[in-house]
């Protein structure tokens, strides 16, 4: 870790003086750097999280801050961050970007919030901080809110619940919240915009799907408004961007995963164009010397592995590590982007090495090195005849494609960014974006290993996705969605069986398929009941585990959606 710190240091004073005749973009705030930091460490990942538009590092230590598995001193990630370019109605080129924060930053904690007198700059330092909730907390607060009518008992609520900042929460002592401000997001439960946990609201993952929350969430809020962007010497785009990151507690795939879900929003004065949002990442897979890295466009993935069948740091068998677009930017016709470029450049100065000028952040957003010129297909990439934005974008295993195993390239310190877009979001517009963090360990110590365990990860993640957290499944609309009342269940919560009782008998059909999820989106238990002469069914659940499931009652043109806990 030492020599690897060295050579940043000696970049960083090069890239300082050629920052130094940059003419750095004032803007209206005036905030401090942002300087909180937590970790997202509820299963086998420690993710180090900072609210400057970087993670998975210490930027004092200078430390990795992606540990896997947990505890172990082992880590597959040194630093991350988000990167977003842009042109203006006008023309000019807008660009907020982090590395090392060696030069400076560009991001700023908070929402831009302007008052009678101007821009609020106490806002930054509100919050400079984070909101950190774990699912069990939830758990205990739908309990709370199963067996008692509203408004709940204020001593019985959790403080993690009371305190989430979601909009205009009157019970939020740490400062005053901004007025009429979508914040952190939760479940409307009363439908009346205000997140009033006395009134059943509570955290979760997407705002429009109920019961649909993770093992542990943290949110957080920063902007690129804050300050001069000393990182790029960019214009600033405008942008507030709220994170939500979420991790699951499982015996699968998803236990080495982690989640990030990013919300921008065009705050600034001008309409933006072909906005490139894109995440940056160091991945030092163990060993920083001993790296390689590649992508596959179809599983909108970029992954890294090692060059050698042993690493020095875990060893025989190494792992392999992948970011995928479980979401990205969405288009005018709201259909989500792939991966729109995977370029990975060197830690030196050269045309395929770090970017310097504000312009040379873009064209890696873009899928072109520092001097203009299209990544190409073949070699490394550069000065090849066929225009190819995706780098290294065929299997290792296939001794015919192109990736670094067929090019020979030395393994070594590797970074790369990927992105979606173009887009085009007006001020006041809003876009997002959700990525995935896989971790997986193969089970031979190949050089040019099968990426497919990774891809697995990957799918399942990008399954549960569509199902629940973009929230067809309980906001359909190919079906009528039924009042409450129509039909009614007993016991909630339960231990063992519950009876489905039809208050309007000719209301809905009595033979139908009644379908549990869990909170993933992922289907529990699927099947035909009927409600007989009474209007009465009951289901065994005596195989479920303790936990929060959304039921179903579904005869393919009506629908009956409730929550069930079961303790």
């Amino acid at each position: 870790m030492e020599r690897k710190y060295i050579f940043l240091l000696f970049a960083s004073i090069f890239l300082g003086m050629s920052l130094q005749t940059a003419s750095f973009a004032q803007t209206a705030l005036n905030c401090n750097a942002p300087s909180a930091q937590i970790d997202l460490d509820i299963n086998n990942v420690r993710a180090t999280l900072l609210n400057g538009g970087d993670l998975f590092w210490d930027p004092v230590e200078a430390i990795p801050g992606y540990e896997v598995p947990k505890g172990s001193g082992k880590h597959s990630i040194f630093s991350g961050a988000l990167w977003m370019g842009a042109v203006d109605a006008g023309g000019t080129l807008r660009v907020a970007a982090n590395t090392y924060r060696q030069t400076g930053i560009d991001f700023y904690p908070g929402p831009v919030i302007k008052n009678e007198g101007g821009y609020d700059e106490t806002t930054c330092t509100n919050f400079d901080r984070f909101w950190k909730i774990n699912g069990n907390t939830i758990d205990a607060f739908m309990e709370l809110a199963a067996t008692q009518s509203t408004p709940l008992p204020l001593a019985e609520i959790p403080a993690e619940i009371l305190s989430w900042p979601g909009r205009d929460n009157p019970h939020f002592s740490d400062f005053a919240l901004p007025l009429n401000k979508e914040l952190a997001p939760f479940w409307d439960a009363d439908g009346d915009a205000v997140y009033n946990p006395q009134m059943g609201d509570y955290p979760v993952i997407n705002p429009c799907v109920e019961g649909v929350y993770a093992d542990q969430m943290i949110w957080w809020i920063f902007n690129d408004l804050g300050g001069e962007h000393s990182e790029t010497g960019g214009e600033p785009l405008g942008m507030e961007v709220g994170v939500l990151a979420y991790a699951f507690a499982t015996d699968d795939a998803l236990n080495n995963a982690t989640f990030y879900q990013y919300t921008f929003q065009n705050v600034g004065t001008h309409d933006l164009s072909a906005l490139y949002v894109g995440q940056w990442l160091d991945p030092d897979l163990g060993s920083f010397e001993d790296d390689y890295v590649g992508c596959n466009v179809e599983e909108k993935m970029a992954y890294v592995y090692n060059g050698k069948e042993t690493d020095f740091v875990y060893g025989e068998n190494p792992p392999l590590l992948g970011v995928k677009i479980l979401e990205g930017l969405k288009n005018r016709e709201s259909q989500a982007l792939g991966l729109s470029s995977f370029i990975s450049y060197n830690n030196d100065f050269s045309e395929r090495g770090n970017p310097i000028e504000s312009a040379d952040f873009l064209d890696y957003l873009k899928g072109r090195w520092v001097d203009g010129t299209p990544l190409t297909f073949g070699g490394n990439g550069y000065n090849g005849d066929t225009p190819h934005p995706y780098m290294y974008s065929d299997e290792p295993s296939d001794s015919e494609g192109w990736s670094e195993c067929t090019a020979y390239t030395d393994p070594n310190d590797r970074r790369f960014i990927m992105s979606t877009g173009p887009v085009a979001l007006k001020k006041g517009g809003i876009n997002s974006m959700t990525i995935g963090v896989f971790w997986v360990q193969p089970t031979s110590d190949e050089k040019c290993p099968d990426i497919e365990p990774l891809y697995e990860a990957g799918r399942l993640a990008e399954s549960l996705h569509k199902q629940s957290i973009s929230c067809p499944k309980v906001s359909s609309t190919r079906n009528v969605q039924l009042d409450k009342s129509v039909i009614q269940f007993y016991p909630n919560p339960s231990n063992s069986n519950i009876t489905i009782t039809l208050n309007e008998p000719l209301a809905f059909a009595k033979e139908t398929t009644l379908t549990i999820y869990n909170v993933l989106g992922a289907t529990i238990l699927s099947k035909n009941i009927s409600f007989g002469d009474q209007s009465t069914a009951k289901v065994d659940l005596t195989n479920l585990e303790k936990g929060t499931y959304l039921l179903e009652l579904s005869n393919g043109s009506q629908t009956w959606t409730e929550r069930l806990l079961i303790l």
